[in-house]
Order: structure tokens, then sequence, then C-alpha cells
């Protein structure tokens, strides 16, 4: 029997911000697994925020593929339909308002929710609650009268919650919502899981702003000023001070170790109801920013170090080969091809290969591309759908510990170093390399965009 598997992806989680990396952070229990496991430190997101990396991670398309539409339709199958294909039962459950069933990320799912449009009807209820609510029909239908009211009621329930929904800017679960939705799946299935593997994917917002921990899982030093905090953060006409900047970092931390604490306790539930060889991805979408570069806060819009470079841990009692650290590039777009390799799957599988065989060998390709296409936080917003600027793009490239960024709107480039995330643009000795990034850049773009006039833009 194929063996479980559980993907579990974190917003806005850098590759610095654990404490593998960060002796600030406390992930005890994430370390642990990166430690037993393979740690790809350098992983790189196709796009530095949630709308443009999501379709990447379950179809293996780049950002620009299908005119840079956000959702998943018209790209192809995605790596949980394929999953479902070769016989697994597939549960997702997440709160971030780009991966919802109106953008096609329940293609695949036997079992999909997501905080903004799904049903009540799903299962967020134990299956004792479920065994209630079929006595309770029964008695309703007894009664015309009591049916009508209860209806009555239900209807207003959802538009008061559709009235609040509109005037909350952010309405994230916390993750002991996501766990617990997923533990009730988990029940609720519990007879297929004794013929089926499972495919289960966890979303978490914790660390994403405003972030909204309990109180007592911050900082005692920071815990009166975390509204103050996140009031500042994306606010562009505050100028932050070495301390402000310290505090929200701080609190930043303070997410992600609770998001360990609580990522532990569901590992240690599922190892307990599936089988304890399944495999654990733990991954992100994006990274997140803190004025270290350009000043900019948040995620979204630039192409720099610390809103493309997320973790990547591979970790199973299965694996015989682990305890392995790879500092390698390699790109979050292979996900699906990494996890379907996994199972034995040969086909191919979105734009690039998995990076990493069922044998644990691994072969880190040549570069690694990003894009966007943005210049405002509300520029990807279209009648109809969402959608990146196309023309808006911009492309990094990474390779060879140095990383070269591309702004089509204003013809800009840049090269950093990513060691200490320093612009070498400007310096004669990386002439020859700024002059490779050029070449991969145009050739990249060249197979796989027709609008292709930017080609002749890049100087080269």
């Amino acid at each position: 029997m194929r063996t479980n598997i559980v993907f579990i992806t974190i917003d806005c989680l850098r590759s610095d911000s654990l404490g593998i990396t960060n002796k600030n952070v406390k992930t005890p229990f994430i370390d642990s697994l990166a430690k037993k496991g393979v740690f790809f430190r350098n992983t790189i997101a196709s796009s530095p925020w949630s709308g443009g990396s999501g379709p990447s991670i379950f179809t293996g398309t780049y950002p620009f593929s299908n005119n840079g539409n956000i959702s998943l339709r018209d790209r192809g199958e995605s790596f949980v339909e394929i999953l479902r294909k070769e016989g697994y039962l597939t549960i997702g459950i997440h709160s971030n308002p780009f991966f919802t069933a109106e953008n096609d990320y329940n293609k695949g799912f036997d079992y999909f929710y997501d905080w903004y449009t799904s049903s009540n009807k799903n299962i967020h209820k134990v299956k004792t609650k479920l065994k209630f609510k079929k006595k309770l029909k029964k008695i309703v239908k007894k009664s015309r009268l009591l049916e009508f009211f209860i209806n009555l009621f239900v209807r207003l329930k959802r538009q008061i919650t559709r009235n609040l929904l509109k005037r909350i800017s952010t309405n994230y679960a916390s993750i002991k919502i996501i766990n617990n939705i997923c533990k009730n799946a988990v029940k609720f299935y519990s007879s297929k899981l004794k013929t089926k593997p499972i495919f289960i994917w966890l979303h978490y917002m914790d660390s994403h702003e405003p972030i909204t921990i309990p109180q007592d899982s911050i900082s005692p030093r920071i815990r009166s000023k975390r509204n103050y905090l996140n009031s500042i953060y994306r606010n562009k006409k505050v100028k932050k001070s070495k301390q402000d900047i310290k505090e929200l970092k701080r609190l930043y931390y303070d997410s992600i170790s609770y998001i360990d604490a609580n990522i532990e306790k569901t590992v240690n539930y599922l190892n307990r109801k599936l089988d304890k060889q399944t495999i654990y991805i733990i991954t992100a979408d994006h990274g997140q920013g803190f004025g270290e570069n350009k000043e900019h806060f948040g995620h979204g819009l630039v192409h720099l170090k610390e809103l493309l470079n997320i973790p990547l841990i591979i970790y199973s009692q299965k694996l015989k080969k682990q305890k392995i650290s790879v500092n390698s590039f390699v790109p979050l777009q292979a996900i699906g091809n990494v996890i379907l390799k996994t199972i034995g799957y040969e086909e191919s599988f979105g734009s690039l290969e998995a990076f990493i065989d069922s044998n644990l060998n691994i072969t880190p390709p040549p570069y690694v591309i990003a894009e966007e296409g943005r210049e405002q936080e509300k520029d990807f917003i279209s009648k109809g759908s969402y959608k990146l600027n196309w023309s808006k793009r911009s492309f990094s490239v990474f390779r060879n510990n140095m990383y070269f960024v591309y702004y089509y709107q204003t013809d800009t480039e840049e090269l950093y170093r990513f060691k200490d995330n320093k612009n070498v643009i400007s310096d004669p000795k990386y002439k020859i390399a700024l002059k490779e990034f050029r070449h991969i850049l145009k050739k990249h773009i060249k197979n796989h965009y027709k609008k292709s006039e930017i080609v002749n833009k890049i100087r080269i």
C-alpha cells in the first residue's frame, strides 16, 4: 500500500526564521524534522506572494502561464488530481483568501475546506454531531412549522456571516481551527483509511500579518504592543524605528513558535491515526520582509531574498537515507513532481523536473526562476478575475550563490550576492555573471511566452 502524505505550507515563512537557522526563534519540533529528514535551506518560491506562488505549487506552471491568471483554471492537472487518480483520499484545509474553490483550488480534493467559500455542509463537525443532525432532521420533517423557522434561521445566519466578512479586512482561521477541522475530517473518513492512502494539505496563516495569535503566546515585553505593531507594519507613512522593527520581528517569530507547537500536536495525532511512516513535507508559499532591503515590509511586488527564500523539509520514518542538509537553490514550483516521485509516479508533470527522487538522490537544477506582475498591492485585480499584469512583469534568476532581478516596466536590473544580500550590479567584477543571467532570462521568456517583446529589451 502507498505511503500517506501530509503537505504543510506556512504562509510568510522565511528560510532564516526557524530555530535551526536563527537562534532568535524557537521551533523545536520543525527543527527536529529538519535535522532527521532532508532540509532544503534555499528553496525558492516562484513568486513573492500567495496569488502568484499558489498556482505554481499545485500545477507546476510558472506564474505568468495562462496569461497570469492566479486561479488554477486552464493550467492543466494539479498534482492532487493525479494523486486521486492514483487511489489517494485527498483532504485540503486552509484559510488563505487566494486558495479558494472559486479559484479552482478544490480540484482533485475529495474533501476541501476553505474559510471563505466552503459550505456549512462541509465536514467541520465530528461524526457524533452528524448523527445528531440526522435525528434532528427526522423530527423537523414531522413539523412543517418548525422546519420553516429553522430554514429562516439558517438563511439569516448566512446573511449575517456574509455581512461580517465584508467588514473584516482579514479573516484568517487560526491553526487550532484548521487542525480541528483536519481531525474531524480524518475521523469522518476513518473507514476509508483502512483501504486507501491519504494525502492531506494544511495551510497555516498565523504568521501572516496582522498577527493574532493568543496573548500568552507573545513575548511578555510586546504583548501590549501587538495592535500597534500590526497597525504600523505595512503603513508606508509610518517611519519604523530600529526598536519597532526589532519588535515586529519578535511578534513574527512568536507566531512561528506558536505554529510549531501546534504542528507538533497535529503530527502526533496523525501518527496515531495513520501509519507512522507517513511522509511529512513542510514549506511556505513565500517569505516576508522587515525593511532589510528597499525598506520593504510584508511580501509581494519585489524580488528579494527575504520574500523568495523559504525552507523545505521532507521527513518520514520510512525514508532510510536522511539527515541531509542542502544549500543549493531548488524550486518550490517542482514540489508537485517531488510528491509524485515519492509514490513512484513516473510521468511528466508541470514545467520542472523533480530535484529529488524516491531514493533521496538530489539533483538541483542549474538555476531557479521567479516571476511577478504588479507595481502596487491592488494591481492584480481586474474585472471578472485576478491576474498578474503582463505590462508590469518582473523576473528573478537564482544561480551560483547570486540572484539577478529584472523589472520590465522600469527597465531596471539588479544583481545580488545571495549570502549578504548586497546589490553588486555596479561592480565590474560581476560583469560576466550579469551577462550570463541576462542570457538565462532571455531564453526562459522565449521558451515560455508568446509576448516576448521583453526579450529585445533585455540588454545582452
